[in-house]
């Protein structure tokens, strides 16, 4: 059993999912950002925290987020909270929202509209749980949250426009978590990413331009490019650099000529790494003879029929030169062979992009070569 395998966290979500969760399943699906940054600490704390509290990281409960050498952040959907308190037995409801200031200067509590003229000053959350004699109130300042980048601009989660809705947030979070500790202690929303246990990742704006230059880099590939070997050049150099695929095809942007030589000597190099045993079959038919060839060509599939002795998409190079709904078919035949629900994956298999395909294609694969050895 392979090391990471042996590290795998095991247990029942509060949706009665069955989940298993290692090192290596984190870092290739759960993490948003840099997943080779991640260290194993962070892993292990991240891996604690979805078991003690029952979360499941394949419906978006919870996620890690890392984007530099910085603490990785662990953040919690403010739906998964609400779904929470929700099921509390004293929940009897709540209001949230957010603290104006009016032209005139009186201050007043919105639900979530802000005004022309009005300035935010913060948020407010207010709960009279059942059998208490006093409403719950809380309030939260704005100033203590906005978030700002190494240039000292605001984050775009932060601008002006996404204030009001992200200090709602978080004073409807504090307030949440106020009332029921037992149920939410260590567990915070994005908006509070700097609070606790947790620290914010900068979402800076570095990872926008790249997505930006990355629609440019796809609508701007030379004909005839293998796209097959194109993906798998481009992961190898993310993962070989810490960066993300986006980020790669950014740089790729700005040194064109460096980026394409570069791929052209690595597809020359795989093609010959793949020589040998081509020939080594040549020569094995020739020993054959007459009446081996003759065999072969009885044991051959009659046009049209697959391998008798393969899976129809038993490879990577397969996998991606066929149609999409071919991929999910051979993806549901994975999934079943190495007993994964597919109701564990982040979304229905007839929802995913091709990209998603490839990665649980590649990640199910793995696991299915491991299971045979």
């Amino acid at each position: 059993m392979k090391d990471e395998e042996k590290r795998a966290v095991k247990y029942e979500a509060r949706d009665k999912q069955q989940i298993s969760l290692s090192f290596d399943d984190c870092r290739k699906f759960l993490v948003s950002g840099k997943p080779g940054l991640v260290t194993d600490q962070e892993l292990i704390y991240f891996l604690q925290i979805c078991k003690s509290k029952g979360l499941n990281p394949f419906k978006k409960d919870v996620y890690l987020v890392k984007f530099s050498q910085d603490p990785a952040a662990i953040i919690v959907s403010i739906d998964y909270l609400r779904s929470r308190a929700r099921a509390r037995p004293d929940c009897k409801g709540w209001n949230k929202g957010i603290i104006v200031r009016e032209e005139n200067g009186n201050i007043r509590y919105s639900k979530g509209l802000l005004l022309e003229g009005e300035t935010l000053l913060g948020g407010w959350f207010r709960a009279t749980p059942e059998n208490w004699l006093e409403s719950f109130e809380l309030e939260v300042n704005l100033k203590g949250y906005l978030k700002k980048t190494s240039e000292g601009k605001l984050t775009r989660f932060w601008n002006e426009e996404n204030q009001p809705t992200m200090i709602s947030k978080v004073a409807e979070a504090q307030g949440l978590r106020t009332l029921w500790p037992d149920e939410f202690q260590q567990l915070y929303v994005d908006a509070e990413a700097s609070q606790g246990d947790t620290i914010t990742a900068e979402f800076s704006e570095v990872g926008k331009d790249a997505e930006k230059a990355a629609v440019d880099f796809d609508k701007n590939i030379p004909k005839g490019v293998d796209m097959a070997m194109l993906g798998e050049f481009l992961a190898a150099t993310a993962t070989s650099g810490k960066a993300t695929v986006a980020e790669v095809k950014k740089e790729a942007m700005e040194k064109p000529k460096e980026f394409w030589t570069a791929f052209s000597a690595w597809c020359e190099k795989k093609k010959g790494k793949a020589l040998p045993d081509a020939k080594s079959k040549g020569k094995a038919d020739e020993k054959k003879g007459a009446a081996g060839k003759k065999d072969a060509k009885k044991e051959s599939p009659e046009k049209g029929q697959a391998e008798p002795d393969l899976d129809p998409i038993n490879n990577e190079k397969d996998f991606l030169n066929v149609h999409a709904e071919d991929k999910m078919a051979a993806l549901r035949e994975l999934l079943k062979k190495i007993n994964v629900d597919e109701d564990l994956l982040e979304k229905p298999i007839e929802e995913m992009n091709e990209k998603q395909l490839i990665k649980i294609w590649k990640w199910a694969n793995e696991k299915s070569k491991g299971k045979a050895a």
